[in-house]
């Protein structure tokens, strides 16, 4: 229930103690997370009636709710199970919730025990529940019907980070008396600025200096009969016009069948969308996202700038995204990745990072050279930092699973232009004619989207990559783990290891086309094998196969994700277009958030990233700097 930093008179207390009655104390603030006898139906009474539901989100395509203070999680279960039992519950139910001290699980599980009717729900939550630092945390439940963001920090600061328009808000947290942070002002001013026109509001407490920051900001307080020995409890009400928002008509169109492509359609269809995909080689055959191999780790950073932030959170999502995509384990392996330390200075940097307060512990731990000679079967200088939950993926078997879904067409066509048409898209072939319309568009097909008018304006940079597949003398012998270092090198799978990939920079004037292996490629990957594991490297030998593919990369390593801006006029979008570009070699790891966020932006959700986080993917950004630097015309014409 707590989600403020506490004053200093706080500090001196344990996080959370238990009482002889079961009974959750906060040290911080010395008061309970809830009563044992009577917590589930306070829940039920305080939030649930007192925000009319869960009357009030039946018939709607989906509702979100607020909460200050996420606690045991008792309130969240509590809104959920109410959600599953409800006819005529909305498509989709968000919940929303900050905190600043968030519960180890062990004292979670405890928490939620006395509730055995919660049980299912509990055990969902803890499967995912994990929060180990500051920042946004998105869980899916229920096939994305359940939707529960979860940020980690002070009220204020965490509400902030936020674009939503909440329809229900749980006040909950410790009293006023207790936890003054919890209710101040600015906390009820990103209350207020988060809540939709005809907002509700529910409380347990109806001090008056609460009433009087919630009626300052727009709402009607009303008393209500409280709970057990409490008098009282609170409700309150905004009483605006919901507006109407511009939303599918429950069928879109997605160029291309990448990575991104596959995963965005994959993500619509999930929300209940018809979706169509067009891409000339959905095979894959001109695709890295079709790659056997590819390798899914974290990118990790020191400082907390955008791209930092952007990495972590797509690394926190592609996890769980992962884990809950893959029930039969034959393209997906979190064997772990070693990432090796070429030199002592990069050995000092990984230490460095490891021992970061927001990596430590929950993405790589730091293993010296005898722990790393021993993954990876010979003597190595130095030592290389261990990411546990890191893997790799078969992209080529991945991506066809996405597109399987039984509301997604795809379709073998290129798609040459788009032309608006109304309020929607027509989409035509590269001899001019109309092959399909479309309300809402999403380009995913990497560089290929620079072909449209629309988009090619893009400072998309191509690097070629070739990914070499080796054979081994005794392949029971070397790493059964993925090792990088500077390359990578995979397990053997199919008797085989895949070894890449380069990253050379391409451009059309070379003779030869990108796609046809070569032979320079292939002695690169092998000889940085040989300078990182001269050993193994003896033991390999080219077996005749190797896959070349563009990736399309962006000047600030950031993708282009979001609704596709009018170059002509930076002040708006393209009705129904956006776009999801320039991942470059990240795509197995930032895709999945990538897709989730556009979807929400193309719904009018809550999107899985902070608001700073998005402007740091907005496709916009390119052509704002370019404004600023007077170099838009050339950016536009083609140039960067």
């Amino acid at each position: 229930m707590t989600t403020n930093p506490p004053k200093a008179e706080h500090d001196d207390g344990p996080l959370a103690t238990w009482r002889d009655d079961g009974t959750l104390i906060s040290g911080r603030f010395n008061d309970v997370y809830f009563s044992v006898e009577g917590g589930l139906a306070e829940t039920q009474h305080v939030f649930l009636q007192g925000c009319d539901l869960p009357q009030r989100w039946q018939d709607r395509r989906v509702f979100t709710i607020g909460e200050t203070g996420f606690g045991t999680g008792l309130n969240f279960l509590t809104t959920w199970q109410a959600f599953r039992e409800a006819p005529g519950s909305c498509k989709r139910l968000h919940f929303i919730s900050v905190e600043g001290y968030p519960l180890a699980v062990d004292d979670l599980a405890k928490a939620l025990k006395p509730w055995p009717e919660l049980a299912g729900l509990a055990d969902a939550l803890l499967a995912q529940y994990g929060p180990a630092e500051p920042g946004l945390y998105r869980y899916s439940f229920d096939d994305d019907r359940v939707l529960l963001t979860l940020v980690v920090g002070e009220a204020a600061e965490a509400f902030g980070k936020l674009e939503a328009k909440v329809d229900a808000w749980f006040l909950d947290g410790f009293s006023p008396a207790r936890n003054p942070e919890m209710w101040r002002d600015e906390v009820m001013d990103q209350v207020a600025r988060l809540s939709a026109p005809d907002a509700v509001a529910a409380s347990f407490t109806v001090a008056r200096a609460v009433r009087d920051r919630l009626e300052a900001r727009g709402f009607t307080v009303e008393k209500a009969a409280g709970f057990g020995r409490k008098r009282d409890c609170l409700k309150a009400f905004r009483s605006g016009q919901r507006p109407s928002l511009r939303h599918p008509n429950g069928k879109v169109t997605v160029i291309g069948a990448g990575i991104a492509g596959a995963c965005l359609a994959q993500v619509l269809a999930q929300r209940g969308l018809t979706v169509s995909v067009y891409d000339p080689h959905p095979d894959g055959a001109q695709s890295a996202s079709y790659n056997p191999v590819g390798i899914v780790m974290p990118r990790l950073h020191l400082g907390e700038d955008p791209v930092a932030e952007f990495n972590r959170a797509a690394w926190r999502y592609a996890t769980d995204w992962y884990g809950r995509l893959n029930s039969t384990g034959d393209w997906l392996d979190r064997c772990g990745v070693l990432q090796l330390a070429r030199s002592a200075e990069e050995a000092e940097r990984q230490q460095r990072l490891a021992a970061a307060s927001n990596v430590v512990g929950r993405y790589g731990v730091w293993v010296d050279a005898a722990a790393a000679a021993e993954k990876v079967g010979e003597p190595v200088a130095f030592g290389g930092l261990w990411l546990p939950e890191a893997g790799w993926v078969s992209p080529a078997a991945l991506c066809p699973h996405l597109l399987g879904h039984p509301s997604i067409t795809v379709h073998q066509q290129a798609i040459g232009s788009l032309i608006q048409s109304g309020d929607g898209w027509q989409l035509l072939d590269n001899s001019g004619e109309v092959v399909g319309e479309a309300q809402t568009v999403v380009v995913a097909n990497g560089l290929n989207s620079r072909v449209f008018d629309q988009l090619s304006w893009q400072p998309l940079r191509p690097k070629r990559g070739q990914l070499s597949l080796v054979e081994q003398t005794d392949p029971t012998q070397g790493p059964d783990c993925v090792v990088t270092f500077g390359s990578y090198l995979g397990p053997v799978i199919n008797g085989r290891r895949a070894l890449g990939a380069t990253y050379d920079k391409w451009d059309d004037e070379r003779p030869i086309a990108w796609p046809v292996p070569l032979g320079e490629s292939d002695d690169k990957n092998l000889s940085a094998l040989g300078e990182a594991l001269p050993v193994l490297a003896a033991q390999v030998s080219l077996g005749g196969k190797a896959r070349a593919s563009l990736r399309a990369t962006t000047p600030d390593h950031l993708p282009l994700a979001g609704a596709a801006p009018n170059a002509a006029s930076l002040s708006d979008d393209l009705p129904g277009l956006f776009m999801l570009t320039g991942l470059g070699s990240t795509g197995l790891v930032t895709a999945p958030l990538c897709a989730a966020h556009i979807a929400s932006a193309l719904l009018g959700e809550p999107s899985p990233l902070t608001m700073a986080t998005s402007a740091a993917v907005e496709p916009r950004r390119f052509l704002t700097r370019a404004a600023k630097r007077g170099t838009l015309d050339n950016l536009v014409s083609g140039g960067e």
